[in-house]
């Protein structure tokens, strides 16, 4: 079974950064993966060298980007497009982008639009393991006061 959950968070300027900069480097971690699969690495040998290169990343998000980098390769043979011609964060607006005419306040926003798709995931498998009671890096913890608040708890780095 698997639980999709959207939100917004609402963070100090500091905690804000630290996200941001967590979710840029997964998605970095999951286009690294995803050349090493092309590269015909296997999906441990490309786990190998993306904890090697991500040494920021704890183990199990590099494990997540990995299989996120497997699920789009097999997506894309399975749909018989070249894994080789995809771009993150979308083809649609990588050629706007690719195109001079925009200029100002609308180019921004589509360099925004862009890099937000490129950027701004963050996945984390959860386990059904009894000692791991779900997922370790992305936990929903009930508020302290016992009423029905939410919080949620990011694992920024190890431990």
């Amino acid at each position: 079974m698997f639980i999709t959950t959207s939100f917004k968070l609402v963070v100090n300027k500091e905690e804000r950064e630290q996200i941001l900069k967590l979710m840029r480097n997964f998605s970095s971690a999951v286009r690294f993966s995803y050349k090493r699969l092309l590269e015909s690495f296997t999906p441990s040998q490309a786990y190998t060298v993306t904890r090697q290169k991500f040494p920021e990343l704890n183990s199990h998000y590099v494990s997540c980007a990995v299989e996120k980098a497997r699920e789009i390769f097999q997506s894309c043979k399975s749909r018989g497009q070249n894994p080789k011609k995809l771009i993150f964060g979308g083809r649609t607006l990588f050629e706007k982008l690719k195109k001079n005419h925009l200029q100002g306040k609308r180019l921004r926003e589509l360099k925004r639009k862009w890099k937000e798709k490129r950027q701004g995931t963050l996945i984390s498998i959860g386990a059904r393991h009894i000692t791991h009671k779900g997922n370790l890096n992305l936990r929903f913890i009930p508020d302290e006061k016992g009423k029905s608040n939410l919080w949620l708890r990011i694992a920024l780095k190890n431990r």
